[in-house]
């Protein structure tokens, strides 16, 4: 799914059997996801545009969403 702040900020968050998630299973709840393609770069998160980050806690999701203003496409459909 891809995530896209209020401030411009997007990237996609994966999670399930196949991808850097835990449980690496097709249905949550997740504790971590896999983030990737950022369309600019987070120095606060020390994460890079372009790359992949596997395993990253949901309450980094959640932190990075609300310091860029929130989101326009909610995370609630990766838990089910």
């Amino acid at each position: 799914m891809r995530i896209s702040c209020t401030n411009k900020l997007s990237f996609s968050v994966v999670a399930g059997k196949y991808s850097g998630s835990l449980p690496q299973l097709d249905k949550g709840p997740y504790t971590e996801v896999e983030l990737g393609f950022l369309n600019r770069d987070l120095p606060d998160e020390n994460m890079k545009s372009g790359a992949i980050y596997k395993n990253v806690p949901i309450e980094v999701i959640e932190r990075i969403i609300k310091n860029n203003g929130g989101s326009v496409k909610s995370l609630e459909n990766l838990n089910e």
